[in-house]
């Protein structure tokens, strides 16, 4: 609860004083009128709305700055719609996004969490109006959020939405990465209100999210994916039922770090990732993110590998191509500019475990984006 102060220069009236004052003009505080509240008040939405000349550029117009984004999925063919997710907003939608300035209207308000950690549009919906989203904490304010309830899905545009929870499965896992495939639900969990390999790892429903099972145990004798934390789903909308992820902790429970495929939506997975790649998927890793686009896969590595102090245990230590779907992986440093005179990299907040995004251009993915923490 808020409590105010009183600030510094106000003073108390001694007790005889205020009488005296009252004897003199008594007529005056009688005059005073009393304020009512009505019972129901009329309120008027007075935002959200963006703040201007933010720390940023390029941005037009008036360099406008919003709350987080974590989750951003544009529609397949109508460059117009574009639905995100705010790490503590709730999901938005826009049906003018190529407008200098779209509107923009907000979707969840009413659920009990507003923290979304993950959206997803079910390629398998020939509508497009199929989305499922992944409730989870990832605020740059200590990972402040509401509730992990779970997830939400939409099968109208996001006109309404329902919480699909596996009978409360996964209420208190915190999702980092869902892929929505008609009944087939798959999800990553990151972390948990309970922290045990039993909580987080991969989870699969294949009854549109009424029950969920961990696909991801022990050392992957039974799945072929090991224990441990997963960050993210690398999708494809042409091969819906291949995904991609990553495993560290795996060492803890018998299995192996790296990264792993599955071929037939999340049910089993094989590992995928080289030594090469295996180095910088160690359990000082804070996040591992893909891009998927046709046979062409990308991957990023957050967290120098042996390194103890910030910025390098959030920095981005690795980005990784492979062009024949897993089979095979080569290097492709990390992004750097030279800044007055110094060289810095995509991470220099070592923010990466929470800001950092990789993304294939849809109609050339021989060209692949890197988003970092902060300018430097």
């Amino acid at each position: 609860m808020k409590t105010s102060q009183r600030p510094a220069r106000w003073f108390a009236l001694p007790l005889t004083l205020i009488s005296f004052i009252a004897l003199l003009f008594p007529a005056a505080l009688l005059a005073q009128p009393e304020r009512s509240v009505p019972a129901n008040g009329i309120w008027a939405k007075q935002g959200p709305s963006p703040a201007t000349g933010g720390q940023i550029e390029n941005v037009i117009p008036d360099d406008e700055v919003v709350g987080a984004i974590e989750a951003v999925v544009t529609h397949p063919s109508d460059a117009d719609i574009i639905y995100v997710g705010g790490v503590n907003a709730g999901i938005w939608k826009t049906e003018n996004a190529t407008d200098l300035r779209p509107n923009w209207d907000s979707l969840t308000d009413e659920f009990q969490s507003l923290s979304i950690g993950s959206l997803d549009m079910d390629p398998t919906d020939v509508t497009h109006q199929t989305l499922v989203a992944g409730i989870g904490r990832f605020s740059s304010y200590l990972f402040e959020g509401g509730g992990r309830i779970g997830l939400l899905r939409t099968t109208d545009g996001g006109a309404n939405w329902t919480v699909i929870d596996g009978g409360g499965a996964m209420v208190g896992r915190n999702v980092a990465a869902v892929a929505a495939r008609g009944s087939t639900i798959v999800a990553a969990v990151n972390t948990a209100d309970a922290f045990t390999f039993g909580e987080i790892g991969i989870w699969r429903s294949t009854d549109g999210g009424a029950t969920f099972t961990q696909i991801s145990s022990g050392d992957g004798s039974a799945t072929g994916l090991p224990g441990g934390v997963t960050h993210d789903i690398g999708r494809d909308r042409s091969n819906p039922a291949r995904l991609f992820t990553s495993v560290i902790f795996a060492d803890n429970v018998g299995g192996v770090n790296g990264i792993y495929r599955s071929t037939n939506t999340g049910a089993t997975w094989t590992k995928v990732s080289t030594p090469e790649v295996d180095s910088f998927i160690t359990n000082s890793t804070v996040n591992v993110e893909f891009s998927v686009s046709g046979d062409t896969v990308y991957v990023g590595m957050i967290g120098i590998p042996g390194s103890t102090q910030a910025p390098d245990t959030g920095a981005l230590a690795a980005v990784f191509r492979s062009g024949d779907g897993g089979d095979s992986w080569e290097s492709m440093g990390v992004p750097t500019t030279i800044e007055d005179g110094v060289a810095v990299g995509a991470s220099p907040g070592g923010q990466g475990s929470r800001h950092f995004s990789i993304q294939a251009d849809p109609q050339d993915n021989s060209t692949v984006y890197v988003g970092g923490d902060r300018q430097p």
